[in-house]
């Protein structure tokens, strides 16, 4: 299973739009750069869910972390895995930045555990909200060139309302598929929603050329509309 989530091939492709909107440059080497980062983040999210147990996923997350960090695999990891990791390495030690993405995935483990075990809705929506601000953290560490720029800001919001807007989507089969101990419930789609409204509207007024993003950003939060408005109808006093 090698398959990229869409969204992250075409942020990655779409990258200049958001960039260029702040008045940064955008090379093929910020695409190319960006794209083998969440490519990579993808593979690692999809082997640690394939375990079971919280002390195998913890051992593999260990493993991650230690091979980005430059050790050698102690343990056999699957191959595709390997290559990844050591993408990984390689990007972001062109850019100084091997200690702190492999500090940010260790956070991101953690947190992402947290998220998977937590009873309380309010808890997993912290959780998710710093999963998304982890993930646009470690690609920011790729534009370590930037001059002072709102981009940053943005592009973690961005991160924020992505992970939101992904859970919208598959909290259900998430808790189906066992990585999710919290039911979903009404109450949680309507604590989701409105994270991710309050989140959106500042990211509205945050870009530059706000109607723009309106358009742009249609296309990724499109699949999120019948998810709401399904959730909706079970929403009654």
């Amino acid at each position: 299973m090698t398959r990229v989530r869409p969204e992250y091939v075409a942020l990655a492709a779409e990258l200049a739009f958001l960039r260029e909107a702040f008045a940064l440059p955008c090379t093929q080497t910020h695409r190319a750069e960006v794209s083998a980062t969440l490519g990579s983040f993808e593979c690692i999210d999809r082997y640690y869910d394939t375990e079971a147990l919280a002390a195998a996923r913890r051992a593999l997350a260990d493993e991650v972390v230690n091979v980005v960090a430059g050790s050698q695999p102690a343990r056999d990891l699957p191959p595709e895995l390997v290559d990844r990791l050591a993408t990984l390495h390689r990007v972001f030690a062109a850019h100084h930045a091997v200690a702190g993405v492999a500090a940010h995935l260790a956070r991101f483990v953690e947190i992402t555990e947290r998220a998977r075990t937590t009873l309380s809705p309010r808890d997993y929506i912290a959780a998710v909200e710093e999963e998304g601000r982890l993930t646009a953290e470690m690609v920011l560490l790729l534009f370590d060139g930037d001059p002072p720029s709102p981009f940053a800001d943005f592009f973690t919001r961005l991160g924020v309302v992505g992970n939101l807007v992904d859970k919208l989507c598959d909290v259900r089969a998430d808790f189906a598929a066992g990585e999710l101990a919290l039911r979903p419930s009404a109450a949680l789609y309507l604590r989701l929603a409105t994270a991710f409204v309050r989140h959106a509207s500042i990211l509205f007024v945050q870009f530059p050329r706000r109607w723009t993003l309106l358009a742009w950003g249609a296309r990724y939060f499109g699949p999120l509309v019948p998810t709401l408005r399904a959730r909706s109808s079970s929403i009654r006093p």
